[in-house]
């Protein structure tokens, strides 16, 4: 077993090496090898959700990273990644319905983030809903504006 998880790490370097190049049908085929020998390994399977996204390639996306978000071992911020990353999919994809479930579902882990109030209100303007669209603009400017507590 531990020799699988050194060989789908390695799949994973290589596969962020080609990432970082910009050679996506290389950086995708090394990552997909990754998370066939680990499929919980959710680095691998984030990168490569982004490498398949960067070829238009969104349903394989969204497969990938929907898959990530069912392991045990993803904790909040983990999950708060994944949930932003197939929010964004779904945004470039132009499905607002399930942009806006994923960003929901983000902002119960992050209630007070104002960027994800503002990515779900925008979800919400293109989807027509101005009156929901206007209140999450506002709850956004609240959070961004709140002073800060502090110990002093």
């Amino acid at each position: 077993m531990a020799t699988e998880t050194i060989r789908a790490v390695r799949y994973y370097q290589r596969g962020v090496y080609f990432f970082e190049r910009e050679q996506w049908a290389d950086a995708v085929s090394n990552l997909r090898d990754s998370v066939t020998l680990y499929p919980e390994l959710i680095s691998a399977r984030m990168v490569l959700g982004v490498a398949l996204a960067r070829q238009r390639l969104y349903l394989d996306a969204v497969r990938v990273l929907e898959e990530g978000r069912h392991f045990t071992a993803v904790d909040d911020q983990l999950m708060l990644k994944l949930l932003r990353l197939l929010g964004i999919i779904c945004i470039l994809r132009q499905d607002f319905p399930a942009a806006q479930y994923y960003l929901s579902e983000a902002l119960e882990i992050a209630p007070n983030d104002p960027r994800l109030l503002n990515k779900l209100a925008a979800t919400q303007c293109k989807s027509g809903n101005f009156v929901a669209c206007f209140d999450l603009f506002l709850e956004s400017s609240r959070q961004t504006s709140a002073p800060v507590d502090s110990d002093v």
